[in-house]
């Protein structure tokens, strides 16, 4: 069994750490980062993403919803 899948909020996106890259097609608005070699979406796609991970049957690690309130 493979690790799962990691999204976490960094500087405004939401990274998706761990997802194979042909996953990619799946998840809508996810681009590959060279930089950081991760997925990357804008942070208000986050819904979106989730849904489409749910929807794809992939395990996943959601460290984006322990983001600290101000």
């Amino acid at each position: 069994m493979s690790d799962p899948v990691r999204l976490s909020f960094v500087a405004g996106t939401l990274e998706v750490r761990d997802l194979a890259p042909a996953a990619s097609e799946l998840v809508p608005g996810l681009a590959w980062d060279e930089r950081t070699g991760c997925h990357r979406a804008p942070a208000f796609r986050y819904a979106e993403v989730v849904l489409a991970l749910r929807k794809a049957g992939v395990v996943y690690d959601d460290q984006a919803r322990r983001y600290e309130e101000l």
